[in-house]
């Protein structure tokens, strides 16, 4: 698993509850340096102060598109100090699809194998039925359909474990 380091420069970008609030903001969407500082009601050169160290500690990046406007975006590292919840996400969606493709391969094998029996099942009546002129009782067969209906609900289970953990927020 990927680890996050973090230097003295993140430490001590971190240790503001401003540069955390700027962090949170970002998160949102990219903002200029004039809506961090309308939204936070500070004053601007000290939201310069707080984005220089967020900079060098690189937690957020300028994004110069040629705008008159400088906006502000957090960086892969300050994404992943804010949601540290999101590799555990892709851990439970890479095993999701690991399984689903395992179990799909076992209930195509199990259908098969059912098939075939049931085709040697028929066969083999057909030919018990032409050498006896009495009706024989058939076995009831079991449900053929019961694997597919347990990974069906597995699945669905899955995949709401999966929606639930995508949509809950940490505070």
């Amino acid at each position: 698993m990927k680890t996050l380091e973090l230097g003295k420069a993140s430490i001590k970008a971190l240790s503001a509850e401003t540069r955390i609030k700027i962090l949170k903001l970002l998160d949102q969407r990219n903002h200029t340096q004039t809506e961090i500082a309308q939204e936070l009601k500070l004053a601007t050169p000290s939201i310069k102060e707080h984005i220089e160290e967020l900079i060098k500690a690189e937690l957020i990046e300028k994004l110069e598109e040629g705008r008159k406007w400088k906006y502000f975006q957090l960086t892969q590292k300050g994404k992943a100090i804010l949601h540290p919840e999101d590799i555990k996400l892709l851990i439970v969606i890479g095993t999701f699809a690991f399984s689903v493709i395992i179990g799909g391969f076992a209930i195509l094998k199990e259908y098969l194998q059912k098939t075939n029996t049931i085709q040697t099942f028929a066969q083999a009546k057909i030919d018990s039925a032409r050498m006896m002129t009495a009706a024989m009782p058939t076995p009831e067969p079991q449900s053929q359909y019961f694997g597919l209906i347990i990974y069906i609900i597995w699945l669905l289970l899955l995949i709401g474990i999966i929606v639930y953990l995508k949509r809950k927020k940490p505070n």
